[in-house]
């Protein structure tokens, strides 16, 4: 998949579902590369979903990468669907 494919199909996530689907269509090896360092995909949907449920917004974000935009748009998911 090339890079810009995979930030249309972050970008067009219109669910959570949607948006862990995608993310773990990139995984290479059980892994995704973020812009500093390497994230075990199944840490990273694991955070992910701990942070989307969560009640409060306390928990960082971080566990998500910034790489093809997945970390914006998974925070607005959840700022707007909620």
């Amino acid at each position: 998949m090339e890079e810009l494919e995979k930030y249309q199909k972050v970008a067009n996530s219109e669910t959570f579902e949607e948006l862990l689907s995608a993310v773990e269509s990139f995984a290479e090896d059980g892994l995704i590369k973020g812009r500093t360092r390497v994230f075990p995909v199944r840490a990273m949907i694991n955070g992910m979903k701990m942070w989307y449920k969560a009640d409060d917004f306390t928990l960082n974000p971080n566990s998500a990468t910034r790489e093809y935009g997945i970390r914006g748009k998974m925070m607005e998911l959840r700022y707007y669907s909620k």
